[in-house]
């Protein structure tokens, strides 16, 4: 091989194109009758069938299943328009390009067949051969978008749960005229340790001699159809390996020269390296960790992905905003401009086959599908420095020896990334990592991780985190401005409407939401505890419109915030530095002191020099009550490091008080926040002649007491008809899917009625209401017509009126009633229930 140096040269060919975009014939073929003589409707391309507002109008979609489709088509679907060929393309290698096609394409020119093509994930691209006559002629496509293999229904490459089913192709639709030698294929492979870029290029011969000539100056013999030839190519001297910090990438242009016939292909690649050693993943040597969030396939205008740049540079830009580094596709491959969104933002993109079944390697035709998919996703993106992981599917069951020989297949042709055979389950042991379920919350404490419960022969990758429903934000149906509807938000309207809380929507939304943040939080920061796991993957920063509306983001489908929480607040817990800190409980005792453990997960581009963490305890008018700093430590990259231990006298709080404690490390601009609350340590005495409360969980001795006048505290739990049963947490996914859970979004708390005094809390429930919501029930009130002192946040699919606490006047007597477990511990005191 030839060793060359890197040099910006000019394109000495450049292939003329027609574009195709524009208006086609269209024909609907739901019985395959074949090629249609009558043409009845026009559609634009790119494009699809919705957008043209053909296929079955209206179609019945169960309420919540999803966003609703105002048409929708399975079936073949003919497209037809002419084109001019030029007539300078005679003798040219003419091919016919459709960027991404939903999902089975044949084509013909004038009467002649081109073939058939399958892909989900790559473009379909037709060879028209050297001879086609200049002039006028016909182009017609046929597109399939029937389940033509059996990827799983719920598989995202061709689900109505988030993109659509649709029909049509989007991208670039193009003929391109090249000469009959060109470059087939270019890879790169670039080499950190020796600063050159290995370039393997397939050279491509269509004219039916042998030919002979150079690639990057290498000379090559073609006597087929085609042949092979490598290149060694110094990569710049200022070149910096790829990664978040330094987004660092170069452009390389490969040249062909062949007589009279030339080619070039420009590549933009990194020096990037990953590997694993030790159990630990590892970026360009260094130990890393994945922040990352999934992409569904969720496009809510169009129902199809974007295939410009500029749409996936938001959602990068967005992700990185929100502190991560990684995205994981779920179940689909996206197309080259979300690649290129990604290698400018020095972001790692786990992509996937477009399956999700559990019989992979039972079925020949669907599993010899996939093995070409997977090929193809290779060949297509593989240069891109951003694409990292390659995984088999979601959640996938069948032959694990299937799946074992791909894996070891990708690790043995292309070595630049990390395979893995599926998320969840399904682990093969060829495997470079594993995307597995670690994860979960322990309750209202910070001092656990999962260091006892992961293997430790690969690195692990926590699969879907979070999965915290929140109530639908309703002001986000004004966004539908395509082709979907949002009747699912519009039934959660209705609901509140006939139940009289329309004027709480806002309310719910705002109250399950920030609550979701704060389990959002604990779940991340679980993780970074936990020394040398390789990362997470959240379900997910935005809402999942389907699988019976699960909205379990704090950004809404389109990627816009909701409201509930800033980036900069959410990069507190999920940045490359974040302290963390270790509480044994979030509830002290004011007689007791509060002794916790900093700590510093640090994946900062190097490692940090000994300084000073500082910490400081704030009250709820972000008032310092207390602040102290702790010995110089230094952080070396990509680990678990204490900083030290913080004691805080809580005898000088007033409690009951919210205290918000904070750890700062100024030099790495990285600072974390955690709430506790403090309640007296005894019980605060009655008013010295207030009339005695009755505490009571019989109703026949709450009502005689009313009667007499009393005042009565009623524990509503024992006698409720119709209880509801409530938890501190939302929903996890959604309570339709997920029936047998708790069916209430949290509290909506009224922060300044008086009953609440000795209980300090925001309008939405947070760590501190674990207690009283263990064991709690929700109370129906719609016949009361109150608005309680804390209102449960009903399922969004029923929406009825309920309480956890009202007060209403009976007779002489006043009422106040609750669902709440607030009896006594046992061992430990329940000093939340308590106060």
């Amino acid at each position: 091989m030839l060793l060359l140096t890197l040099l910006a040269l000019p394109l000495l060919a450049q292939p003329a194109t027609i574009d195709l975009a524009g208006t086609w014939r269209c024909a609907l073929d739901p019985d395959d009758l074949g090629r249609p003589t009558d043409w009845p409707h026009a559609a634009r391309l790119p494009g699809s069938l919705d957008q043209a507002g053909l296929g079955q109008a209206d179609p019945p979609t169960p309420t919540f299943a999803h966003l609703h489709r105002e048409h929708a088509y399975t079936g073949a679907a003919w497209y037809q328009r002419e084109v001019r060929i030029p007539a300078d393309w005679a003798g040219r290698r003419v091919t016919l390009s459709l960027e991404r096609a939903h999902w089975a394409t044949e084509a013909w020119l004038d009467d002649q067949p081109l073939g058939r093509r399958e892909s989900l994930s790559v473009p379909h691209v037709y060879d028209l051969g050297t001879n086609v006559a200049p002039g006028r002629r016909t182009l017609t496509l046929r597109v399939d978008n029937r389940m033509i293999h059996s990827v799983g229904g719920w598989a995202h490459s061709v689900t109505d749960e988030t993109q659509t089913n649709w029909n049509g192709v989007i991208g670039q639709l193009e003929l391109r005229a090249g000469d009959p030698v060109w470059l087939d294929a270019v890879r790169v492979y670039p080499d950190l340790a020796r600063r050159v870029v290995r370039v393997e290029a397939t050279v491509g011969n269509a004219t039916g001699a042998p030919v002979s000539g150079t690639v990057a100056g290498v000379p090559f013999n073609c006597p087929g159809a085609t042949t092979q030839v490598e290149a060694l190519i110094a990569v710049p001297t200022d070149l910096q390996p790829y990664d978040e910090f330094t987004r660092a990438t170069a452009e390389l242009t490969v040249e062909l020269a062949a007589g009279v016939w030339h080619d070039a292909r420009t590549v933009r690649y990194g020096l990037r390296q990953l590997s694993t050693a030790g159990g630990r993943l590892r970026l360009n040597g260094s130990p890393h960790m994945l922040r990352g969030t999934l992409e569904c396939c969720i496009f809510p205008r169009t129902g199809y992905p974007p295939t410009d740049v500029a749409s996936w540079r938001r959602i990068v830009r967005i992700c990185a905003d929100y502190g991560l580094n990684h995205l994981r596709f779920h179940s689909w491959c996206p197309p080259r401009a979300a690649f290129e969104a990604a290698d400018e933002a020095g972001f790692l993109l786990q992509v996937e086959l477009p399956v999700w079944t559990g019989d992979l390697g039972h079925d020949a035709p669907r599993d010899a599908f996939l093995q070409a998919e997977f090929e193809a996703i290779l060949a297509a993106y593989g240069n891109h420095p951003s694409f990292a992981i390659l995984c088999l599917g979601n959640e996938l069951g069948g032959d694990l020896a299937w799946m074992e020989a791909l894996v070891r297949h990708g690790q043995a042709t292309d070595p630049r990334r990390l395979y893995t055979s599926s998320t969840a389950w399904s682990h093969v042991p060829a495997n470079d990592l594993d995307v597995s379920v670690i994860r979960g919350l322990r309750g209202p404490r910070t001092d656990h991780d999962f260091a006892g419960e992961q293997p430790p022969a690969r690195p692990q990758v926590s699969h879907e985190v979070g999965q915290w429903m929140v109530f639908p934000n309703l002001a986000e149906r004004r966004k539908y401005t395509g082709w979907l509807r949002p009747r699912n938000f519009e039934a959660t309207r209705d609901l509140l409407a006939a139940n009289g809380l329309a004027d709480q929507a806002a309310t719910f939304t705002r109250a399950s939401g920030r609550l979701a943040a704060e389990l959002y939080k604990e779940e991340i920061e679980v993780l970074l505890r936990t020394p040398g796991h390789g990362g997470f993957q959240l379900l997910d920063l935005h809402d999942f419109p389907g699988q019976h509306t699960s909205l379990v983001g704090v950004l809404d489908a389109f990627w816009d915030s909701k409201g509930l929480i800033t980036p900069a607040q959410w990069r507190r817990f999920c940045a490359p530095t974040v302290p963390l800190l270790r509480l044994t409980k979030r509830t002290w005792a004011s007689d007791e002191p509060l002794v916790a453990t900093a700590q510093l997960a640090h994946f900062g581009p190097a490692d940090a020099p000994a300084a000073s963490a500082h910490w400081r305890a704030l009250d709820d008018r972000g008032r310092t009550v207390a602040a102290g700093e702790l010995p110089p430590v230094a952080a070396p990259r990509g680990e678990l490091t204490t900083l030290g231990e913080i004691r805080l006298d809580l005898a000088a709080v007033d409690a009951p008080a919210r205290l918000r404690l904070e750890v700062s490390r100024p030099d790495l601009d990285a600072v974390n926040d955690w709430s506790v609350w403090v309640y007296p340590a005894a019980p605060t005495a009655a008013d010295e002649g207030a009339a005695p409360v009755l505490e009571t969980d019989d109703w026949s001795a709450a009502r005689a007491a009313l009667e007499a006048g009393r005042r009565v505290l009623l524990d509503a739990r024992r006698i409720l008809r119709q209880p509801v049963v409530t938890r501190l947490e939302p929903p996890f996914w959604n309570p339709i899917m997920f029936a047998n859970q708790p069916r209430t979004f949290g509290q909506v708390v009224d922060t300044r009625h008086p009953a609440l005094a000795g209980f300090p809390s925001a309008e939405h429930s947070d760590w501190q209401w674990s207690e009283p919501l263990s064991g709690a029930r929700a109370m129906l009130v719609g016949s009361l017509g109150l608005r309680p002192i804390v209102a449960a946040i009903d399922a969004h699919d029923t929406g009825r009126p309920l309480a956890m606490a009202f007060e209403a006047r009976v007779g002489e007597g006043r009422l106040l009633a609750h669902g709440w477990n607030l009896a006594p511990g046992d061992e430990e005191p329940r000093l939340a229930a308590r106060a």
